[in-house]
């Protein structure tokens, strides 16, 4: 099976990042500017598949939009998460 997007990177190299984040600028409500455009684009990217979902009639469609709104929320708690130990 094959797995759509970028392969991760090391554990190791995700803790450097992750402390590269912490010298970046800040954003609204004291959070690092590229984590705040992240959760600002995946939260919009949710509320406009919610509102595509409510105005189709295709079982196709619908299925893809659910699947986009399940990943992006999967992707959202992540980030909440990682902000929570960053």
């Amino acid at each position: 099976m094959e797995t759509c997007g970028p392969k991760l990177p090391p554990p190791q190299e995700i803790v450097e990042a992750k402390e590269d984040v912490a010298s970046e600028s800040v954003g609204p409500q004291g959070k690092p500017q590229d984590l705040f455009n992240t959760e600002q684009a995946l939260t919009q990217k949710i509320q406009w598949a919610t509102k595509e979902l409510s105005q189709n009639t295709s079982v196709d469609y619908s299925t893809q939009l659910c699947m986009l709104i399940q990943q992006a929320l999967k992707a959202l708690g992540k980030l909440r998460t990682f902000q929570e130990f960053s």
